[in-house]
């Protein structure tokens, strides 16, 4: 199934508040990503290196199950979230949705066919930024924060 089907059923199951592609304003969003939080100009930089994100700490490392059942619960339901997906299924480049727990949680699984899936979870206003590097072969989702601030995640 090509991305732009998926995206066609997440705009079917979930309604504007709950899932938006924010297509034309999505590069000026990515841009603000990468000068607040982001060591590098453009993602297409990035290979298997992870000195990704500025001042990035490790804070927890689960299964994927535990991911997906404890660590994706921790976000409030009735709120938006950015989520950027940086590796895309079928070499596509980055994008970026605005989206609330349920369809976030159903949009990534939607992406999970790679092996190695790197995407951002964050704040609509900026606070705060975690970055996941979620590994199918040995079944662990590393969970990264930007700075000495809190996020949902910890």
């Amino acid at each position: 199934m090509y991305w732009n089907e998926k995206i066609q059923i997440m705009q079917n199951k979930f309604n504007s508040v709950e899932f938006k592609d924010p297509f034309y304003n999505g590069k000026l969003v990515i841009k603000t990503v990468m000068t607040k939080f982001h060591n590098l100009k453009h993602f297409h930089q990035i290979d298997g290196k992870e000195k990704i994100v500025k001042n990035k700490i490790l804070i927890k490392e689960c299964s994927i199950a535990n991911f997906y059942k404890d660590e994706l619960e921790k976000l409030e339901q009735s709120i938006n979230y950015y989520l950027l997906l940086i590796d895309m299924p079928m070499g596509s480049d980055e994008k970026i949705y605005d989206c609330q727990k349920d369809a976030l949680r159903y949009l990534l699984y939607l992406s999970s066919g790679l092996e190695k899936q790197r995407f951002y979870i964050l704040d609509k206003k900026y606070n705060w930024l975690n970055y996941f590097v979620k590994n199918n072969d040995i079944d662990t989702v590393k969970i990264y924060k930007y700075g000495n601030g809190n996020t949902i995640f910890g």
